[in-house]
This record gives structure tokens, C-alpha cells and sequence, in this order.
């Protein structure tokens, strides 16, 4: 079948000062896990990860190993990292919360973006237009406290690989990988949406909004 011929690259990244924290709170661990589903079903599915590895227990050390999974934990060059960034199909960031500037990179490469629903995620990301969703974060590891009007969260659960996460990106990268249209339209929309809606003259106003409501 041609759904196992061609190669569908993941990305994975961590952010730019590499803190070994940054693996386990965007959802490092899960990503592992899910990947070694996912090459056992689809052996042309390959996972890079741009990020420090912090030291981790000899299941997901197997994984790295015996996996297609390539990892750059040293710095890049701006035109590394582009090259990077424009060889992948397909962005995950499962993290406990937005990563603001990763989504958005991502998208901007017109990258199909599968992310968790954790807070701040929905504004960015929509399911099944722009991108996928992966439930298993919100009420968990980030939620809004509405009587006392403040973000809460608790990291604790981000060391630990959590099944609903797992078997989300499972899901979400099976039906990228089978559904070739499904990925393009997904990061057609979301390339679109960075070069109109999530602008800095849009950022700038909503800014102006905020400050004139303050």
C-alpha cells in the first residue's frame, strides 16, 4: 500500500535554553511512548527530537535506541533548524500548557500541529480545522480556577507517561499518516491562519484590547 511507502517525519522539540525539564513538561515521555506504537504499525514513520534528554528509565532509553529516533541536543544553526523544521510533516507538543512560539513555528511551516488540550492550547489550535487535539492535560496538569480567577497547574503527572495522552497521539499521527489529505488540509489551514490571524498587528491589537479594558 502507498500509506507504507512514504515517509512521514515527527517533530518534537524543547525550548531554546534546552532545560531537560522542558522534555518531561512538553510531554517528552508520551511522544516516546507513543512512537513505539506507532513504527511497529508504520515502519516508515520517523521521529526526530530536538531536545536535551534527561536521564530516563531503561524502558525509554530501548526506545531511543531500537527506535528511528533521531535526537540533536546540541545547538543548531538558525539554517539547521530550518532544514529541520522544513522536512517534517508533523509537530507534537502534548505539554502540560501553550507553547506560544513553537505552535505558531510550526504552523508556519505547514506543519500538521497534534498538540494536548492544555490551557491556552484552544486558542491557537483547532481540532480537525487546523490542527489535532489530544485530550488528557486540562483538569489535570493546567485548569483555570475560576473563583479565584488564576491558572493553576501541577507538573507532577509530566514525569510519568500518561495512557489517554498515548493512545491520543496514537490516534491523531495513525490518521496523519493513513490520511495524506486529512495532514495537508490540517497544515494548509494552519500556514493560512499565521499569515492572517495570528499576525503581529493582530497580537499588538488584541494588546491594546486588553489594556484598554485594564
Amino acid at each position: 500500500s502507498d500509506v507504507y511507502k512514504r515517509q512521514v517525519h515527527l517533530l518534537f522539540t524543547n525550548s531554546w535554553h534546552q532545560s531537560s525539564e522542558g522534555f518531561f513538561l512538553r510531554g517528552g515521555l508520551d511522544v516516546l511512548e507513543a512512537f513505539w506504537v506507532l513504527q511497529a504499525r508504520y515502519p516508515q514513520v520517523r521521529l526526530t527530537m530536538r531536545s536535551s534528554i534527561p536521564r530516563l528509565e531503561p524502558r525509554h532509553e530501548r526506545i531511543i535506541e531500537k527506535g528511528w529516533v533521531r535526537i540533536f541536543d546540541r545547538y543548531l544553526t538558525p539554517t539547521h533548524m530550518d532544514s529541520l523544521q522544513r522536512e517534517a510533516h508533523v509537530y507534537l507538543l502534548p505539554a502540560a500548557r501553550i507553547h506560544i512560539v513553537s505552535v505558531l513555528q510550526a504552523m508556519s511551516y505547514g506543519q500538521a500541529v497534534v498538540v494536548s488540550d492544555g490551557w491556552g492550547m484552544s486558542e491557537y489550535v483547532e481540532h480537525g480545522r487546523n490542527g489535532l487535539v489530544v485530550p488528557g492535560r486540562l483538569g489535570k496538569v493546567s485548569w483555570m480556577d475560576a473563583a479565584a480567577s488564576v491558572l493553576r497547574e501541577d507538573y507532577r503527572p509530566m514525569y510519568d507517561p500518561d495512557p489517554d495522552v498515548v493512545e491520543g497521539l496514537v490516534a491523531a499521527v495513525s490518521q496523519l499518516v493513513e490520511e495524506r489529505d486529512t495532514r495537508k488540509r490540517l497544515a494548509a489551514a494552519a500556514r493560512t491562519d499565521v499569515e492572517t490571524k495570528f499576525t503581529m498587528r493582530q497580537w499588538n491589537l488584541a494588546l491594546k484590547a486588553a489594556f484598554d479594558k485594564a
